[in-house]
């Protein structure tokens, strides 16, 4: 569950509207828009953000195989 969180957290740490591409200014993005997560858990320390910028759709499906109850309670909650 911490991995998903983490992984949530960096792919919103670019706004959907941070790439501006001006080549005729020579900049790539809006710093005011990528942030950091300072991520600190049981598992993961994570400062962010994503080295690249979000994807159209924001977040890839997540999905998750078998049947025990950790991760039909892992499924139900993302």
């Amino acid at each position: 569950a911490e991995f998903i969180e983490v992984a949530q957290k960096l792919w919103d740490s670019w706004d959907d509207d941070a790439v501006l591409a001006d080549k005729a200014e020579g900049v790539w993005a809006d710093d005011t828009k990528i942030r950091v997560i300072d991520h600190e858990g049981e598992h993961f320390r994570v400062r962010g953000p994503l080295n690249v910028p979000r994807s159209p759709q924001g977040h890839p499906l997540i999905v998750q195989a078998g049947s025990s109850e950790n991760g039909k309670n892992l499924a139900a909650q993302y």
